[in-house]
């Protein structure tokens, strides 16, 4: 059983809300009910507790607030009528999610898409597709926000995988300790396909491929500017106008110069030091661990 100080840091999300009543959640016989207005969540324990709590105040002598009435906290009751239903696995929907966008003025590619075969995230500059192989009659955009939540939640009560039922306008996943609702984003996602070479003319292996926070003083210095280099059919890490080149490879490709954010380079690569490059041009879209990285003219 989870204690009331770890649902605190589980609801943590609504504790930030400008609008005072969503820094609070609900105790009914159903449990503690919180919602940004985006997502919500169920914890399906009451503790013995009844009326309305500050969710930073959750805790073994939690006192019920009264400055928040019972009907001032928003709920957004709904039957689920479902349309599609998916499996996966957190893991997979956390790895993906670090490619969706946090510009909000594209609040398109502010989530995880979902389509017929794949599930996609970008945020114009790095892409990651991940063929689900289940069958999904619609598409559909679940905020990166709301994943956060779940992923929390999930971790929180030792979920490994999550099923996910869609209607046209949310998503639910519902577990014997808490139940977890997002609206989805209503928006045409892009044509992802479209800047997805249909082959690749070179391929390189990258061994030991250093911890790039040992040089995070130096890429900030270079205005976030990497480059993987060929020289010689050697293949080297190197940040401009500083004295770090490193060898991470060998190939029989002749010499040429890639330049890469490194940010995006890190989140392509999954914390791995050995993996796989796949191009066709230093200025074409690359390839590495089924994520498409956009690279820098130099």
């Amino acid at each position: 059983m989870r204690t009331l100080e770890q649902i605190k840091t589980v609801l943590k999300y609504a504790s930030k809300q400008k609008r005072e009543a969503l820094n609070h959640c609900l105790i009914t016989p159903k449990g503690i009910q919180a919602t940004d207005l985006e997502t919500n969540v169920l914890i399906k324990n009451s503790y013995d507790l009844k009326g309305v709590y500050k969710i930073d105040q959750l805790g073994a002598f939690s006192k019920a607030s009264e400055l928040i009435k019972v009907e001032d906290i928003p709920w957004i009751e709904w039957e689920l009528k479902e349309v599609d239903k998916i499996h996966v696995s957190i893991k997979t929907l956390e790895t993906i999610n670090k490619h969706s966008s946090k510009d909000e003025t594209r609040i398109f590619l502010n989530g995880i898409y979902f389509d017929t075969e794949n599930i996609v995230a970008t945020n114009g500059y790095h892409l990651k597709v991940v063929r689900h192989e289940q069958t999904l009659n619609n598409s559909y955009i679940i905020p990166r926000e709301s994943i956060d939540i779940l992923s929390k939640l999930c971790k929180a009560y030792k979920v490994s995988s999550v099923v996910l039922r869609f209607e046209p306008n949310w998503v639910e996943f519902n577990s014997e300790h808490f139940t977890w609702q997002s609206r989805l984003i209503n928006r045409e996602y892009i044509k992802y396909q479209a800047v997805i070479p249909k082959k690749w003319n070179e391929t390189m292996e990258i061994k030991n491929f250093p911890e790039l926070k040992t040089y995070k003083t130096f890429l900030e210095k270079n205005k976030e500017k990497s480059i993987l280099e060929i020289i010689n059919n050697e293949i080297f890490f190197i940040i401009p106008n500083t004295e770090i080149k490193i060898k991470i490879g060998e190939t029989s490709i002749k010499d040429t110069a890639i330049g890469f954010n490194p940010l995006f380079l890190e989140i392509a690569r999954e914390d791995k030091k050995d993996f796989t490059i796949n191009f066709n041009s230093e200025l074409s879209p690359v390839l590495i661990n089924d994520s498409i990285i956009m690279p820098l003219k130099l």
